[in-house]
């Protein structure tokens, strides 16, 4: 699918492809007073190849419950380092080439900064 149009500038913007969007939100606890705001953007191309490699690290360590970065054990050894040994199989897949077929994005917003503006501090202020 080809699909023609702008973006806030007024620039044509040409986009080429069907995607899968999966999020993520959270709160940290050990960083309180921030929020995590993670997307993963897959190409419909390249979906089977993603989830082959992410699903063969799963099946490698006979573990496909949920996967928390923030609350994994500084130790990838024995029983309890399965979740850690599966991220880490993951972060691997990506630094070898994975990224190409999986665009990773995070955004970190300081809540503590938001709390104490107000709709009019968002506003452009022009000279």
């Amino acid at each position: 699918m080809t699909h023609m149009e702008v973006d806030l500038f007024v620039q044509k913007v040409h986009r080429d492809g069907e995607f899968f969007v999966y999020d993520e939100e959270s709160e940290p606890q050990a960083n309180k007073g921030w929020l995590l705001i993670r997307l993963l953007f897959v190409n419909l191309r390249n979906y089977a190849n993603v989830i082959s490699v992410l699903e063969h690290h799963r099946k490698k360590e006979n573990y496909f419950g949920e996967i928390h970065f923030c609350e994994l054990l500084k130790s990838i050894n024995g029983e309890f380092g399965v979740k850690a040994r599966v991220a880490r199989g993951w972060i691997t897949s990506c630094q070898n080439g994975l990224f190409h077929d999986a665009h990773f994005n995070c955004l970190a917003v300081n809540l503590i900064t938001l709390a104490g503006l107000t709709p009019e501090d968002w506003k452009v202020k022009e000279e």
